[in-house]
């Protein structure tokens, strides 16, 4: 059996409609609770244009090298759970569709698939790939060894 937890929590607890900080929050709160299922509700345009300037915060970090989309990847910060991994990838400087495919194609992961939806797993070896990618460019192909349907780092043990 499923048991929601109501958005009416973060309503009575913070207001409405809650900030994005305040939403973030209360969705922890929620899981420490125990709830897996949450009834979430998107009210105003002011909390969508939050999201939506926090995620071009993000990206602009990203692009400026304040911050490395590997960092973004492990850490997976609110505004990114939900953003596909390409849109994260592409946001790098000199990243296009095309750099972002031939690199989503060398391991299996979708360039659909969302940050907050990547196992531990997904989320260590792009993160990885990526700084290797980083640190010597072109050659993160010499780091790689399929195994088991997963790309793995050589030497790494699993």
């Amino acid at each position: 059996m499923k048991i929601n937890c109501c958005w009416l929590y973060a309503i009575s607890k913070y207001g409405y409609p809650p900030s994005i900080v305040d939403t973030h929050r209360v969705l922890g709160e929620m899981a420490a609770l125990g709830f897996d299922a949450v009834e979430l509700e998107g009210v105003r345009e002011e909390n969508l244009r939050g999201v939506w300037a926090a995620r071009a915060d993000l990206k602009k970090r990203i692009a400026t090298g304040e911050t490395s989309a590997a960092e973004v990847i492990v850490t997976c910060p609110w505004e990114a759970t939900t953003m596909p991994v390409a849109d994260l990838l592409m946001s790098q400087r000199r990243w296009g569709r095309t750099r972002c495919r031939k690199f989503l194609m060398s391991i299996p992961i979708s360039e659909n698939k969302t940050i907050g939806s990547m196992t531990e797993r997904q989320r260590d070896t792009l993160a990885a790939l990526l700084t290797a990618k980083m640190a010597r460019p072109g050659s993160y192909e010499d780091v790689l060894v399929h195994q088991g349907g997963f790309a793995r780092l050589a030497g790494a043990r699993i």
